[in-house]
């Protein structure tokens, strides 16, 4: 089984989702091979044409780290969108959140700020980790690319977590500063909550590292890493994962070097004959024996077994991101649209294809079966915060400083302020 490690790993962060790459559909949906749904017609048959899921997840923001992660003032006004992570991060050094605590603008400190503020860490450890993943990345590279921050962790959380509807109004630990925690600070807590966690993803394709790979006079990519994910695993996964299971799989949205991880929310399949590109119905006049598709670019690489060959193009509906402070409650999907063949044998089982589009997944994962994030530190968090009648424990207080030296944040905290949002609730006001 080869493991490869595809999210970028930060070194001063503990980053480290591996991707098993065993390209095993069985596995990847947890479903024994004989009751796996191949067939063409039993596809239609059992209406798993189209499907979508019922949960509706937040947007969130990626979090670049070329802006500072978390360390991102997003709301304070010299704060520009365009600049360099040398750029945030001098000013950073030049204005310290002290100053702008004293000058009563915690509403414009970063969502680290407040979550340090909030445990009462003087030294602003977790603001500090999310800087010092840029210094090690320009160390390393010399530059930061904006694309690089947690997309999978806002993907995982926007699926896991109840979507922040309200702002928080909450106590520091000790009663020192009343500090507002928007919907935005949340979503960022959140994403880096599940975006940290180590564990085994179960993927199927692996990613292309070019931006413009090299293909061959039919179009198909020379290297195997860059043929992303087999188009007839992917139309397999989404029928018997999304479809039979009614569970999500998240999906690298991007052609190239980049990575941009959105949930997969839903599908929806259309055919037409790979020799007149026409929407077919009924569904046998799409499909086409191969012997028939003369001119067939892929013919080359189509094997004996293979007897039919029908065109597909899918919608596939996604979460988008979209920046802090745009359109708060607002989680109206995107759709992709991606278009290949499947070849099928004798039996219009689904046994491979072909690409059609350039723009493609480069490859599908999800976590394991009941994952949860969790820190080292969680044990020492024994009992339960009632955020409404008590403020925030020094023991609490306590352990979540150990875990913001690590560079993350704690699940029982970012839970609490999570479900007040959500509830519309704001913290114990003391009289």
């Amino acid at each position: 089984m080869k493991i490869l490690l595809l999210l970028l790993l930060i070194p001063q962060l503990t980053f480290a989702i591996k991707f098993e790459q065993t390209d095993d559909l069985a596995a990847f949906t947890n479903t024994s091979g004989n009751k796996l749904v191949t067939n063409l017609y039993q596809v239609r048959d059992k209406n798993l044409e189209r499907f979508n899921l019922e949960i509706k997840p937040w947007k969130g923001y990626h979090w670049p780290i070329a802006l500072g992660l978390l360390a991102n003032r997003y709301n304070d006004p010299n704060f520009f969108q365009q600049a360099t992570w040398r750029f945030y991060h001098d000013q950073f050094i030049q204005n310290q959140p002290e100053a702008l605590i004293a000058e009563g603008k915690i509403n414009q400190l970063s969502p680290a700020e407040k979550y340090d503020l909030l445990i009462g860490d003087d030294n602003f450890s977790l603001t500090k980790k999310m800087w010092e993943a840029g210094e090690g990345e320009m160390e390393r590279v010399g530059k930061i690319t904006r694309w690089a921050g947690i997309s999978h962790g806002v993907s995982l959380a926007s699926m896991n977590m109840p979507m922040p509807k309200n702002p928080v109004k909450i106590w520091s630990v000790g009663k020192k500063y009343l500090i507002t925690f928007s919907p935005d600070d949340l979503k960022a807590l959140g994403a880096l909550l599940w975006g940290p966690g180590a564990f085994n993803a179960s993927t199927l394709g692996q990613r292309c590292a070019e931006n413009t790979p090299a293909r061959d006079n039919n179009g198909r990519p020379n290297s195997s890493e860059c043929f992303d994910v087999h188009p007839a695993k992917f139309h397999l996964a989404l029928i018997n994962y999304l479809g039979v299971k009614k569970k999500p799989f998240y999906f690298d949205g991007s052609f190239n070097a980049s990575i941009w991880h959105y949930p997969a929310l839903g599908y929806e399949f259309k055919y037409f004959n790979p020799r007149k590109p026409q929407w077919q119905e009924p569904l046998k006049n799409a499909i086409i024996a191969k012997k028939h598709l003369r001119n067939d670019r892929f013919a080359m690489y189509r094997e004996d077994k293979v007897k039919y060959i029908v065109g597909v193009q899918a919608k596939i509906l996604f979460n988008p991101y979209r920046l802090p402070n745009r359109e708060i409650n607002s989680n109206n999907p995107r759709v992709n649209v991606y278009r290949y063949d499947l070849e099928l044998d004798a039996d219009h089982n689904i046994i491979g294809g072909e690409w059609y589009s350039t723009r493609r997944p480069d490859f599908i994962w999800h976590p394991p079966k009941g994952f949860k994030p969790k820190t080292p530190i969680d044990s020492q968090m024994s009992g339960n915060w009632s955020p409404t009648k008590r403020l925030l424990s020094a023991k609490w207080a306590k352990s979540a400083k150990e875990a913001s030296a690590r560079g993350v944040v704690t699940p029982k905290i970012v839970n609490v302020l999570f479900n007040l949002s959500n509830k519309g609730l704001n913290g114990y006001q003391t009289r």
